[in-house]
């Protein structure tokens, strides 16, 4: 009975602390420019559902929309971002640009 007890404690107490884990799980990426500096920084906290983008100090908030392949993020002002593995297209502001996504 004491193996048991222990046994449920022990998997209550790993799946609480899996929990905590997800919610931590912060990316932030640079997206480098075809030029080599930084145009924009990501970053997310909810594996790509939503985002945070940073670009010469102005923040824009970009939720996930369909794609047909890799991640597709956009806001309400047709600012958008498509990215597959490390690389992507920016537009931002009506501006389309490249970029390498860099952690």
């Amino acid at each position: 009975m004491k193996k048991i007890l222990i046994v449920l404690i022990s998997g209550i107490l790993g799946l609480s602390g899996c929990k905590t884990l997800e919610k931590n799980n912060q990316k932030t990426f640079n997206l480098v420019g075809e030029n080599k500096k930084t145009i924009a920084v990501l970053s997310t906290t909810d594996n790509w559902e939503s985002a945070a983008l940073t670009e010469g100090g102005k923040k824009y908030e970009l939720t996930r929309a369909v794609s047909g392949s890799g991640i597709m993020l956009q806001d309400n002002q047709d600012n958008n971002l498509h990215f597959k593995g490390k690389e992507g297209i920016l537009i931002l502001n009506g501006k389309k640009q490249k970029f390498q996504m860099e952690e």
